[in-house]
């Protein structure tokens, strides 16, 4: 009975520390044709945690939990693009925009 009833709490404990998905807008440099949307969306869109994500030239929309710094070294490893700017998109329909380094 013990470890059922501390099972049960330690799992309502992680479900509450879960991020929730949020959608970001990833600007990004060196992409130039249709080729390019392509690459990047075959090793951005299969990541893990990766809900919904939307690649046009220069630009990726990604909804998910799915660490920045991941979807940056995807992103790199295909072809040398770059994120040059993160914005997160909160509730409001705003826009908080985050420069990247």
């Amino acid at each position: 009975m013990r470890f059922v009833l501390l099972f049960s709490f330690v799992s309502h404990i992680a479900f509450a520390f879960t991020a929730a998905p949020t959608t970001r807008v990833f600007t990004l440099r060196g992409m130039t044709c249709s080729a390019c949307v392509k690459a990047v969306q075959a090793k951005v869109c299969g990541l893990p945690e990766v809900a919904k994500c939307t690649v046009e030239i220069n630009k990726l929309t990604l909804e998910g939990t799915t660490p920045e710094a991941t979807v940056r070294d995807a992103v790199a490893s295909t072809q040398s693009y770059q994120v040059v700017k993160v914005a997160t998109v909160v509730e409001t329909g705003k826009t908080a925009a985050k420069k990247s380094k």
